[in-house]
């Protein structure tokens, strides 16, 4: 049975605090044409992924884009710039001896600061997160196949 290769399929899984989208767009095209966009952290996932859809398609432009959110606790951190946070203070605390002001020097006024408070980039749970994506994947290609 001859099958159209422009299609277009969606799948959506959300487990473990982690919600997974995968998006795929095909393409007539005479060879196997595969472009994926993963997520920053994510890219050791590639080459399994394209192999995935090379077992699944033969010929045609493969566009796929991988959406992960990961909600858990862990998932987030976030770092204090001590020399920066010192370096400001200081100079907050210079100000106020400058202008004779007796006010406190609130905390959230050096938070607040642009690079006190910085986010860590934080290695992908690839294990918690592989199952979920993996699924996501079949299901869409499934869809895609319909």
């Amino acid at each position: 049975m001859i099958s159209s290769m422009t299609a277009y399929a969606r799948s959506e899984k959300t487990e473990n605090q982690v919600t997974v989208a995968v998006e795929i767009r095909t393409y007539n095209s005479k060879y196997l044409d595969i472009s994926l966009r993963t997520p920053h952290g994510y890219e050791s996932l590639e080459a399994r992924i394209k192999e995935q859809i090379a077992q699944n398609l033969s010929r045609g432009r493969v566009e796929i884009q991988l959406r992960i959110k990961d909600e858990a606790d862990d998932a987030f951190a976030f770092e204090v710039d001590r020399p920066k946070a010192s370096a400001y203070y200081q100079a907050l605390s210079d100000l106020k001896t400058l202008v004779g002001s007796q006010e406190e020097i609130r905390l959230e006024l050096i938070a607040g600061s642009a690079g006190i408070i910085r986010p860590v980039e934080k290695e992908k749970d690839l294990e918690r997160h592989g199952p979920v994506i993996q699924t996501c994947l079949i299901e869409a290609l499934e869809a895609l196949q319909k």
